[in-house]
């Protein structure tokens, strides 16, 4: 019987940037823990995403919120360098605001921890500030 060859973390995000992009948000969530805690790193003032979301539960009616103010276009992984069970990302993504129809282009920076073979931590960063000033108002 041959052995089942390891998908490397680097191809499994894109695989997940891919799901993402295409809707399929179970899919997405099939590969992170339950107790999965995805960090966005953003201003209270400015983001109503920003903070810790707690469980899957709360990832995915965090990415339920996020889905109806925006329609993701693209995410793009730029590079990623891994380092025993943590990956750190730099990624362009691409989403559309459902209320204007503008283009929002954004650089994210993520730090991805596993467990095994499921996703434990996502540690979230972008431009906050910039990504508003590019649409014109408090969409997050």
């Amino acid at each position: 019987m041959a052995a089942r060859k390891a998908v490397s973390r680097k191809a499994l995000l894109i695989s997940l940037y891919r799901m993402r992009a295409r809707g399929n948000l179970e899919g997405t969530l099939n590969h992170f823990a339950s107790n999965i805690v995805w960090t966005v790193y953003a201003q209270p003032s400015q983001s109503r995403f920003g903070g810790a979301k707690r469980g899957l539960s709360a990832v995915r009616r965090y990415f339920g919120v996020l889905d109806e103010v925006l329609e993701v276009k693209k995410f793009r992984l730029k590079d990623a360098c891994e380092s025993g069970n943590v990956i750190w990302t730099r990624t362009e993504a691409v989403f559309v605001d459902r209320k204007s129809g503008k283009s929002l282009s954004l650089e994210l920076a993520e730090r991805w921890s596993f467990r095994g073979n499921k996703i434990a931590t996502v540690d979230e960063y972008y431009d906050t500030a910039g990504a508003l000033a590019k649409v014109k108002r408090s969409l997050f």
